[in-house]
């Protein structure tokens, strides 16, 4: 399974954005408001179910998606690749 090559997080109430990872190329991309942002980087909320509710818009291909999604799984419920 691959992951994305980057990560682009905007907190669009106080226009920051940050990315982490290469500078060029394509990224993930997460907007949102911090609150809802907080809640998919700490795994309480899964990208798919922010993105879906409209708290936080996500950009990314649904590979991408998936990938964020399995991380934030595995943060919430403490699984880890070992596990499966």
């Amino acid at each position: 399974q691959r992951s994305p090559r980057a990560l682009v997080v905007v907190d669009v109430e106080a226009g920051i954005r940050h990315r982490y990872g290469p500078d060029e190329g394509p990224a993930c991309e997460l907007h949102g408001a911090r609150d809802g942002l907080l809640a998919v980087l700490t795994g309480r909320v899964s990208a798919m179910e922010a993105a879906y509710d409209g708290t936080v818009l996500v950009r990314c291909s649904f590979p991408d998606l998936s990938v964020l999604s399995g991380a934030g799984f595995r943060i919430r419920y403490g699984r880890t690749d070992a596990d499966g």
